[in-house]
């Protein structure tokens, strides 16, 4: 896409305010990776197995973004997710086998075991966050970001999505004077990167994450600073 670069800030208003996330990064160029795709790219969405792929055999999304690259690695310009007064919550989905069907399974007499196997029975948490709305920082063209989005219907957000959550009501952006895209205005840490030494950056811990789309493929995966879970709205004026 087209250049025109400035900082913005993207907002998402939540209809229901759960969005169901086990970390709260929500990276946002990954969200815009999907919608990329979905518009232009819909035949390799779900066909092909990502986890068989290297790096260099994905395709690249074109999106409104600016790159930018550390240590040889590049990455998209655009904050984790930033929460205004988040609460956390934790919820349980269920999936058990009804033993009054048993009889339907068909061929030679067949038993179920809740314990293992294809009838399994589970109760798995599902962590998520409760807030109004969301923010990112970025740095590209707000226009084309918001009209991508807009363009590829992406209405939810996070995990379990079919299930209702992370449900948005309006998506917003709006222009800003300073970019805060990789550190915030206290110099706090916004996404993550390949290590910084000898910085002043604050708000983040060591680990292994990944700087890029798809964010859980072992190719985009290092050993990073990663800013700490943040519950307040950074100021971004």
């Amino acid at each position: 896409m087209g250049g025109d670069y400035r900082p913005f800030k993207i907002t998402a208003e939540l209809a229901d305010g759960r969005v169901a996330t086990t970390d709260g990064h929500l990276p946002i160029d990954s969200i815009m990776s999907y919608a990329w795709m979905k518009l232009n790219k819909p035949e390799e969405l779900y066909t092909n197995n990502p986890d068989a792929m290297t790096i260099e055999e994905m395709i690249r999304p074109d999106l409104p973004l600016e790159l930018r690259e550390r240590d040889g690695e590049w990455y998209w310009s655009a904050s984790f997710a930033v929460y205004e007064d988040r609460e956390e919550w934790l919820a349980y989905w269920h999936k058990r086998f009804d033993k009054e069907f048993e009889k339907y399974l068909g061929g030679r007499k067949k038993t179920f075991s809740p314990q293992s196997g294809k009838y399994k029975s589970y109760r798995m948490p599902l962590p998520g966050d409760l807030t109004e709305r969301i923010a990112w920082y970025c740095y590209g063209n707000p226009k084309e970001t918001l009209q991508l989005l807009i363009d590829a219907s992406i209405t939810h957000i996070g995990k379990k999505r079919s299930q209702g959550f992370g449900l948005i009501k309006k998506w917003a952006v709006e222009e800003i004077d300073t970019d805060y895209c990789t550190f915030g205005p206290e110099h706090e840490l916004m996404r993550s990167i390949l290590p910084l030494y000898d910085s002043d950056v604050k708000s983040f811990v060591i680990r292994n994450c990944g700087i890029r789309p798809p964010y859980w493929h072992k190719d985009n995966n290092f050993r990073c600073m990663v800013p700490i879970r943040q519950g307040v709205k950074q100021n971004g004026n």
